[in-house]
């Protein structure tokens, strides 16, 4: 998954209210995170 996709499926999380930024180490720290949830969370 490019950088632009995963920052596009972070968004997309966050704005569903999924995950709320609290830092600034969530691109840090939750990107393996977020590629584990792809297989849960409805894309479309």
């Amino acid at each position: 998954m490019a950088n632009q996709q995963k920052q596009s499926f972070i968004h997309r999380l966050l704005d569903r209210g999924i995950y709320r930024l609290k830092d600034k180490q969530l691109y840090e720290c939750t990107i393996e995170e977020l590629q584990a949830l792809m297989g849960q969370v409805d894309m479309k």
